[in-house]
């Protein structure tokens, strides 16, 4: 059986409603849906996700008595988790019609511990757009991952026995499933990334990640400090990482702004160069490593996983 984990803070009733008829008409029926609100006073939602308990007993629904946010709502949700296998979703996206079996035929077999997988973006109006996703091989993923999170959180599914095995989600707010991850590697996880399409992922013009994009950054170089620094990541407190995000200014919105403008200008350098216009690229490019303190690093990591990448396809 699967134990599905999600959890609903503001989403719209519409896009809650999309979300949980997708799960209820997979062809993989063999699972149990634990809910988490994390928003009480979301009372509308509340109301909502109980008329879909009263007619499907597979739902299980969980009020948590203040916002605990993403990772800690997880964790309590896999406390009732009954299946071998844990897999997430989102309360904005919509799965496939096969993800379950397709997840599911994948990672019975014992193989691997955490399967990821590929997906569509949606806008909020829920019209597919044109960006794609990189598909990467195992050898790829397990090279690749402590430079960037590669895994799509969204997608993916996971023994029970390597989620309880690493202790789950630690308590950060953004970035949890990054962590996790890393975590799972130091603990010899094997993990696979499907090519087949199992989401439609909602992206916002508002959303955390884009508002708060340099905090999110600052909180992936933490999470890769602990694993440089002790590779079972060990290090980890709350008040540390506080620590370090006061040091790297990450609460500025100055800082932010700056990060997503040489963000901005970095996508046009590679869209330059991708065109052929090689000096205006590359120009573009040498002006934001030189004038962004706060994207510099960000680029310089890009460009030792493009030449990982590059290895390891040669070596595959």
């Amino acid at each position: 059986m699967l134990s599905v984990l999600m959890s609903v803070y503001n989403e719209s009733l519409d896009e809650i409603k999309q979300s949980l008829d997708s799960i209820l008409t997979q062809s993989y029926r063999d699972f149990e849906l634990i809910i988490v609100l994390d928003q009480p006073s979301y009372v509308e939602g509340l109301d909502l996700l109980n008329q879909y308990a009263e007619n499907d007993s597979r739902i299980s629904v969980l009020v948590n008595e203040k916002n605990i946010g993403l990772a800690m709502s997880m964790n309590y949700a896999a406390t009732y988790a009954k299946g071998k296998y844990l897999l997430r979703m989102d309360a904005d996206d919509i799965c496939m019609p096969n993800r379950f079996k397709l997840e599911h035929d994948a990672i019975c077999d014992g193989k691997y511990d955490l399967i990821c997988g590929n997906y569509d973006f949606i806008d909020e109006d829920g019209t597919i757009l044109p960006q794609k996703v990189k598909i990467y091989t195992d050898g790829q993923l397990d090279s690749l991952l402590p430079y960037r999170n590669i895994i799509h959180h969204p997608t993916v599914i996971m023994t029970a026995e390597i989620f309880k095995k690493v202790g789950g989600y630690r308590n950060y707010p953004c970035a949890q499933d990054y962590d996790l991850w890393l975590r799972m590697k130091c603990a010899g996880a094997r993990m696979h990334m499907m090519p087949e399409k199992l989401i439609q992922y909602r992206v916002r013009q508002a959303s955390t990640t884009i508002q708060k994009r340099y905090k999110q950054s600052c909180t992936g170089e933490y999470i890769r400090k602990l694993y440089r620094e002790n590779n079972q990541m060990q290090g980890y407190s709350y008040d540390g990482y506080l620590s370090y995000l006061e040091k790297r200014n990450a609460n500025s919105s100055v800082a932010n702004e700056n990060f997503i403008e040489n963000f901005n200008r970095y996508m046009q350098s590679k869209k330059y160069l991708k065109q052929g216009k090689f000096f205006k690229g590359t120009a573009e490019l040498v002006n934001v490593i030189f004038c962004s303190k706060y994207y510099r690093p960000h680029i310089l990591q890009n460009i030792k996983i493009m030449i990982i990448t590059k290895l390891k396809q040669r070596d595959g």
